[in-house]
């Protein structure tokens, strides 16, 4: 089983490991991420067991981040204000009565605004609640708050910060202006410390409470209280402000690109005008069922895949598949959810629920990419772990034992191992890394790539050998048929009939095509049969009736000959007899030669499969410019090839197969990458493959690759970058030859440095 939570309000990279740590020690999870962008909780459960209860796991939230919403997916968020009656009730002491009661999944308080934020389980009235919580709390009386109210999500730098920072502003000036460290300045320095640490010692003392020892709020209290001690009152002072300014615009980049990502997945629409029994009515997408007629204006969005059935206009799909050219539609035409539309009204009958929609389907993979993490992401989650605790008990043993040895005094050795403290917490990487990746995949969406997974992005860079299937990938998939060869006592009709009337069974283009030919009336066909990579076989008439491949026709002892040629050959076999053979041709996309060319210029191998004729696929070749490709082959004699193809990869290299996501799901899957052309709307594709082209242009193949290239390379550049100057700044500071002030530099100033080097991955696509 699989669910997905919010997680309202949670900012800190180095919590939400630990909170990942302890969900997958759970009996029976399989997997647990959390994007703190996106601010969501993917669960994952062995052999369909239960996720755990959401107040479980609000309870392990709560043990490294008191003030994080859990909402359930089913769940609402209601907020309340609240006072006092009589005597004072610690915060911690409200969150948990209020986390206590049945409904509630997860509580927030705010004792600044005396706000209490909380999540139930499923909807309720708050009303109801509120009769719950009084009675729990009678020391307290609630207010409900607007539930209209907009929650302002523009990031602020605070009052109290604010008030801080002018404080000590003017306690510099006196301190440089003659006055010096006297009584005044000395009580304004601690003022002003007080106004800017106000939030992290809180959070500090909530952390260790709960017995986390290495949280960054932690050691930043540490930090500046041994400064105070050491009589680094400005120094103390300045730490605690830097800090502050490093989380703003650390929050401020986040808070960027959530907003980036949400307008880009800006697919979804809150209403649809539906009519009904000759009204029209306004309803939300989930209401809308398969047969309804949808009114769509001009600027509004396609609320749900469907077929026009009145107006002609231009649709902008370029939050689909990331096309700026407009594309004409028609009565009869496909259309899918998401796309804009830009000229006339139209009328359309829904083929698909909300539900089972192509954007719902995007939103869904985009919203669970993050739970497929790159190596580089799990690498650093574990590195994480381990490291800040082995940095923490360094400045402990810095601190100590060379003065215990004689090296020095105690003042010199603890000012170098507060050094190490503020320097020691690893937020550059664990917050930059898992960005680089989205950003990476945001990155590829606005290209038309939909990439499922950092994982997926990661093998994608590694890429050595990209293998291309032909049908419905290098060519259009939109076969005509060309000819049709009749055996003698059988005219073309005939053949066009029989064949017709199992075809109309199969989705396959080759048999779309066959149907769309205009021909005598087809018979119904029973025991329809499909026989994978080879045609489909039925009785008709209490007769055995064979249309594919001759191979095919000769399992069911009907002599079909050899034919070959410039097109593919479907033979038709009735009975006993040889019926006659279609020619269908097809062409090649217009794309293809300068795609082939693009890849090979990145110094990668290419090779092509297809089912076809071994000639037919030596023509293409040719035209393409491929050395390399075999035809006449199955679904799993596709598999074998690209195992033989896989045997002679170097150990770093990654194989990328590239098919139209119909019959293509095996080889898709036992390729390293599957990528899927054409795959907008295609159930198998966006199942099957790893990474969707949503839209024809195989080009877009060599773009995903140097988009993945540049994203591994972006989280290289930022592992190198805070590794290198972390362990400078360890150094220096062990030598004693920088203070606190660069020390902070090393953790907030990195940090940020880092998460605008991953966001520049989505500012340049």
């Amino acid at each position: 089983m699989e669910d997905s939570f919010t997680v309202k309000g949670l900012t800190c990279p180095n919590c939400a490991s630990k909170i990942e740590a302890d969900i997958r020690a759970l009996h029976g999870i399989a997997e647990c991420s959390i994007n703190i962008v996106q601010q969501t909780l993917h669960i994952r459960s062995v052999d369909d067991l239960p996720i755990p209860h959401a107040k479980d796991l609000a309870a392990i939230v709560a043990r490294y981040e008191g003030d994080v919403l859990l909402l359930p997916r089913q769940g609402q968020e209601i907020r309340f204000h609240y006072k006092g009656k009589q005597g004072g009730v610690s915060a911690e002491s409200i969150r948990q009565t209020i986390a206590s009661l049945p409904m509630v999944a997860s509580c927030a308080v705010d004792t600044k605004t005396h706000t209490l934020s909380l999540s139930t389980t499923s909807p309720i009235n708050p009303k109801h609640l509120l009769a719950s919580m009084e009675k729990a709390l009678p020391a307290l009386s609630f207010t409900a708050e607007d539930a209209s109210k907009e929650e302002d999500e523009e990031v602020s730098f605070g009052w109290m910060p604010t008030l801080g920072a002018i404080l000590f502003v003017l306690m510099l000036v006196l301190l440089y202006g003659g006055y010096g460290e006297s009584f005044f300045v000395r009580l304004g320095l601690i003022a002003s410390y007080g106004c800017l640490g106000n939030a992290v010692f809180a959070r500090a003392v909530r952390q260790i409470s709960r017995g986390n020892f290495f949280d960054e709020n932690t050691l930043m209290m540490v930090a500046t209280i041994g400064a105070f001690g050491l009589g680094e009152y400005p120094e103390a002072v300045a730490v605690m402000l830097f800090y502050n300014i490093g989380e703003y615009f650390q929050e401020k980049a986040v808070a960027k690109s959530k907003r980036s990502i949400a307008h880009l997945m800006d697919l979804r629409v809150s209403s649809v005008h539906v009519i009904r029994d000759a009204r029209e009515m306004l309803l939300a997408p989930e209401e809308v069922v398969v047969g309804d007629r949808i009114l769509v204006r001009p600027g509004e969005k396609i609320p749900v895949d469907g077929t026009i059935a009145q107006g002609e206009s231009h649709l902008d799909k370029h939050a689909l598949t990331g096309e700026t050219k407009q594309e004409r539609v028609r009565v009869g035409d496909s259309v899918l959810a998401g796309s804009i539309n830009c000229s006339n009204s139209l009328e359309l009958v829904a083929t698909h629920t909300y539900v089972d929609s192509t954007v719902a389907q995007i939103l869904d993979m985009v919203e669970h990419a993050q739970a497929r993490k790159s190596r580089t992401e799990q690498y650093i989650t574990r590195f994480a772990k381990w490291y800040t605790p082995i940095v923490v008990f360094a400045a402990l043993a810095i601190m100590l034992f060379p003065p215990l040895l004689g090296l020095g005094d105690f003042e010199t050795w603890v000012r170098r191992g507060l050094v190490f403290l503020i320097v020691s917490c690893p937020c550059a990487l664990v917050l930059s890394i898992p960005l680089t990746f989205f950003a990476g995949i945001g990155a590829c969406s606005k290209q038309g790539i939909l990439v499922k997974g950092g994982n997926f992005l990661e093998a994608l860079a590694r890429v050595k050998t990209v293998v291309f299937d032909k049908t419905g990938t290098l060519t259009e998939g939109r076969f005509m048929v060309t000819n049709i060869l009749p055996a003698e006592g059988f005219s073309k009709e005939d053949v066009l009939a029989l064949a017709q009337s199992v075809e109309k069974h199969s989705l396959h283009p080759l048999a779309l095509s066959i149907c769309a030919c205009r021909g005598k009336e087809t018979q119904a066909c029973t025991d329809v049969s499909e026989h994978a990579g080879e045609g489909l076989s039925a009785m008709l008439l209490g007769k055995r009736l064979v249309v594919g491949k001759s191979s095919l026709l000769a399992r069911f002892g009907i002599a079909a000959p050899q034919a070959d040629g410039s097109g593919t050959m479907v033979s038709v076999g009735y009975g006993d007899s040889f019926v006659g053979t279609l020619v269908l041709g097809d062409r090649l996309r217009a794309e293809s030669k300068e795609a082939v060319r693009d890849v090979k210029a990145l110094g990668l191998n290419v090779l092509m499969l297809s089912g076809d004729t071994e000639s037919q696929v030596a023509e293409v070749a040719l035209e393409l410019g491929i050395s390399q490709y075999q035809g006449g082959l199955l679904p799993t004699e596709k598999v074998a090839a690209v195992e033989r193809a896989l045997s002679f990869l170097p150990k770093d290299g990654r194989l990328a197969f590239v098919g139209d996501g119909i019959n293509d799901a095996p080889v898709l899957a036992r390729a390293d990458v599957g990528i899927a052309m054409g795959g907008l709307g295609t159930d198998a594709a966006l199942e099957a493959a790893d990474v969707v082209i949503m839209n024809d242009e195989p080009r877009k193949i060599a773009t995903s690759i140097v988009l993945a290239k540049k994203t591994v390379r972006r989280a290289q550049e930022n592992i190198a970058f805070a590794l290198g100057i972390k362990g400078l700044f360890l150094l220096l500071g062990a030598l004693g030859m920088i203070g606190l002030w660069p020390a902070v530099f090393a953790d907030v100033g990195v940090t940020v440095l880092c998460v605008a080097n991953a966001l520049r991955l989505g500012a340049k696509s």
